[in-house]
């Protein structure tokens, strides 16, 4: 972002609060980084190098611009070809879809910083707008690429999960999209400076733009817990078409542990811990699920959680709790998931479901015992 950052501090002589707000948001995602980096999770290591790398060379030029101390400047080689990298190193090892064919992404960091020091000599000006352009073009081809792992991801959780909160990871999907706005703009903008004499504020939204999103990235990513454990390893799921006498034995076997144990009703049921109960290969388990269901593991587990819902509605068991504390009794974790859940088993929300029974079990609408929501 050299060229950024250059028609930046040239525009914001005059708006020293502005850049020292920035100076703090820089501060704060390097301060993030470094605590990310001392944690023992490889994916927050790796989130911890996209903070640092990214933002602390711009925390340095801005400090030393806002104190007038210009004798000290520094021209870093472009950043964005190290960084970027790092923010998939994050989403593919927190997806557990870690490759070391992904190193390669570094090599762009490694020529363009050859290429720094040897052009800073000669034809400097004309090597940074190249660097810039390329820079962004190269982000934004990075944040594509992390859109289709967290794409891959959200597919595969369903064959795993039987709760899906804090495990979709639309937060690291949003701020892929973000980063494209943002390189897009950059780009548009250094060519409006390179190519135009107009007077612009294009930098000021800019600066804006990048101290909102430094926060929401550190009050997101604070909030990720960890998806998967070292030993897990997310696969796609191959299905057959038919099962085989032995694959009908277990899925019987599945299906009575369904209704005999209740393994439903635990909130963070996933594969591995029914794999472990039945004494079962977990992909094996999953393609015999998934082609006896016709559908995921997600939606199978739901199933059991809705069955039970609608029975202790129609038994009027637990009748002081509302529907959504019922819904937790189930299984469920969150009421937009047993809402989704609901309308995808019964096409109809949970309160018109109960309107629909309230006149076959004696219940008065205007005495119904359960609260809504």
């Amino acid at each position: 972002m050299s060229v950024f950052i250059f028609c930046t501090l040239a525009l914001m002589e005059q708006l020293n609060f502005l850049m020292l707000f920035e100076i703090i948001a820089f501060a704060t995602a390097v301060f993030l980084g470094i605590h990310y980096l001392s944690s023992s999770q490889k994916n927050n290591r790796f989130l911890g190098w996209f903070l640092l790398l990214g933002f602390l060379p711009d925390l340095i030029i801005y400090v030393l611009y806002f104190f007038n101390k210009h004798e000290f400047e520094i021209e870093f080689p472009n950043t964005a070809f190290l960084y970027i990298p790092f923010l998939f190193f994050y989403a593919q090892n927190i997806t557990a879809q870690f490759s070391k064919k992904s190193w390669r992404l570094l090599f762009p960091a490694f020529f363009t910083t050859v290429f720094h020091c040897i052009f800073q000599f000669t034809e400097w000006e004309l090597f940074v707008i190249i660097e810039s352009i390329l820079s962004y073009l190269f982000s934004i081809y990075i944040c594509f690429i992390i859109l289709k792992t967290v794409h891959t991801h959200q597919k595969n959780i369903a064959q795993y999960f039987s709760s899906l909160e804090d495990k979709t990871l639309n937060w690291l999907r949003i701020l892929s999209i973000i980063l494209i706005a943002f390189n897009l703009f950059w780009l548009v903008e250094d060519l409006i400076f390179i190519f135009t004499p107009w007077e612009f504020y294009l930098p000021q939204i800019s600066a804006f733009a990048t101290i909102i999103t430094i926060y929401w990235i550190g009050f997101s990513s604070l909030k990720q817990p960890t998806i998967f454990k070292e030993e897990q390893i997310e696969t796609e799921i191959i299905e057959e078409k038919e099962l085989t006498k032995i694959e009908i034995d277990i899925f019987q076997i599945v299906e009575e542990s369904m209704k005999a144990g209740a393994l439903y009703k635990n909130k963070n049921l996933n594969l591995s811990d029914l794999a472990l109960h039945l004494n079962k290969n977990e992909k094996i388990l999953s393609r015999i699920i998934n082609t006896a269901t016709k559908d995921n593991f997600y939606h199978y587990i739901n199933s059991y959680r809705i069955r039970f819902f609608k029975q202790l509605l129609e038994e009027k068991q637990k009748n002081h709790l509302t529907l959504f504390g019922l819904a937790q009794e189930c299984g469920f974790n969150t009421k937009s998931t047993f809402y989704t859940a609901f309308k995808k088993a019964e096409d109809c929300t949970p309160n018109e479901w109960l309107q629909k029974i309230s006149p076959n079990n004696g219940i008065r609408t205007s005495k119904r015992p359960y609260k809504h929501f």
